[in-house]
């Protein structure tokens, strides 16, 4: 006898004007892996060109879905985030986004804020702003604190020169965020 396996879902969203309040939820029955559940909400706001989208997922340890792109390193574990955009004209803005994710089996916490001031004109964009990360082990911990500065020339995705650069201003340096 074959070992048996299936996924259930479903997801939803509904809108009016500016504001979009969405979710889903899927449950698996696996034979091998056991039964996990999964969910998440999500809920953005839009106004002009300003938006903030923010959203909580959860995954059980014991969910299985092939399809699920983030799977090895979604699995046990609750994350929320947001991004934003604060628009000032046509060509300046404020951008921010970021992230909490509780990892429940390596009982570790990754969290990273980022701001950026934008300014994009026809063929130039520039950008400077903050990273915050932090990284909590069982073991271990770390904060970073680093410099952001962008700019490209050209039109971004099709033909144009790009560069990105952060540098951490202090002495503790977390690994997804390396002077790069």
């Amino acid at each position: 006898d074959a070992p048996g396996y299936a996924l259930y879902g479903a997801d939803g969203e509904y809108r009016w004007r500016g504001l979009r309040v969405g979710g889903e939820v899927a449950q698996s029955s696996d034979d091998i892996t056991g039964d996990g559940g999964a969910y998440k909400i999500n809920a953005a706001v839009t106004h002009g060109a300003s938006k903030l989208d923010v959203y909580l997922r959860e995954v059980d340890g014991d969910f299985s879905n092939p399809s699920f792109r983030g799977a090895d390193s979604e699995l046990a574990s609750v994350k929320a985030g947001f991004n934003g955009r604060l628009a000032f004209s046509r060509s300046l803005a404020l951008n921010a986004d970021g992230y909490t994710h509780e990892l429940q089996r390596t009982e570790e916490t990754r969290a990273t804020t980022r701001a950026t001031v934008d300014y994009r004109k026809r063929l130039l964009e520039m950008s400077a702003g903050l990273r915050v990360a932090r990284h909590d082990q069982p073991a271990s911990d770390a904060q970073g604190t680093l410099a952001i500065a962008g700019f490209t020339l050209g039109n971004r995705g099709t033909a144009g020169i790009s560069t990105t650069w952060e540098q951490n201003l202090g002495d503790e340096t977390v690994d997804d965020y390396p002077n790069r």
